[in-house]
């Protein structure tokens, strides 16, 4: 009972007057050193990000911001202030993928977020996200930092004519809904579990793969169809960096490499991983965004 109320009598004084902590010491016995020792590291961790550069991860197609949850635990372990964010009709959102229709409405938690956050923000997003960072990076550059493409689409300049990657041959490895009727292209798309496992975590932990595959939805693909125009003056003003996969099996080297060949960024980075190297590579993914975050 001693014990508790201590800890809960420390972390009340540190959030109410964080520099009377050290006349602390002096009252407390030998046995709550341990107790004040993760006190002490708690408040200094929350010092370091405070006014800092948030990073703010976004997912790709059928994800949510539970996929980064090993990175958002190494980075926060750290000391940095980082955020996931939840797509609309993805992640924990309630909304259906067949009733999103636009990108205003996919973006609108990640553009929320940014709009609301206290200083530029490092924008981080995963494969099919690459389209949603440069939307963002144009809508709203002095509120991004820097954009960090993992072996995502990072948009050239000039005008994206964006088409829907559905095909009927597709129907063996992905189920396709066409909420506006047969004849009208299809509005979400869903990868079967043994496409998904091959193609996204060939190299992931299977207790990554089990709990991906059971997370899974619908990704609506109207919101990723139309034409986005990404300038110099704006999309162009942020600073950019690439991390490439190099056992990737849906994004292979060539079309990586292509993708950095058309619109350079400031640095290109290569993991060692599969598609999900959130999942199979977190410890690097983190060091080179550690790495970005001090450039």
């Amino acid at each position: 009972m001693k014990m508790k109320f201590l800890v809960v009598f420390i972390a009340t004084l540190v959030v109410l007057a964080p520099w009377s902590l050290a006349s602390l010491v002096q009252d407390v016995s030998a046995d709550d050193a341990e107790v004040l020792q993760s006190v002490r590291l708690l408040t200094s961790v929350e010092r370091r990000s405070n006014g800092a550069n948030e990073f703010v991860l976004v997912h790709g197609a059928s994800h949510g911001a539970w996929c980064w949850y090993k990175v958002v635990t190494m980075l926060e372990t750290k000391g940095y202030k980082v955020t996931a964010v939840d797509l609309t009709s993805l992640g924990r959102s309630k909304v259906s993928a067949d009733s999103v229709t636009s990108m205003v409405q996919y973006v609108k938690p990640a553009v929320d977020h940014i709009t609301n956050a206290s200083s530029k923000v490092i924008l981080v997003g995963h494969s099919a996200a690459g389209t949603v960072l440069g939307y963002i990076m144009e809508l709203m550059p002095e509120k991004i930092e820097k954009g960090v493409f993992l072996v995502a689409n990072m948009p050239a300049f000039g005008i994206l004519n964006s088409t829907t990657y559905a095909s009927p041959n597709m129907s063996s490895v992905a189920d396709f809904t066409y909420a506006n009727g047969p004849s009208a292209p299809p509005t979400s798309i869903l990868f079967k579990p043994d496409y998904a496992r091959q193609r996204y975590y060939n190299q992931s932990p299977k207790r990554d793969v089990t709990l991906a595959l059971s997370l899974l939805s619908p990704q609506p693909l109207t919101p990723l169809v139309g034409v986005f125009n990404f300038t110099p003056e704006r999309y162009g003003s942020v600073r950019r960096f690439y991390i490439q996969t190099l056992n990737d099996n849906t994004s292979p080297a060539a079309f990586q490499e292509g993708i950095v060949k058309a619109n350079p960024p400031e640095r290109h980075f290569k993991i060692d991983s599969d598609h999900s190297a959130f999942f199979s590579k977190p410890s690097e993914v983190t060091c080179i965004l550690e790495e970005i975050y001090h450039s």
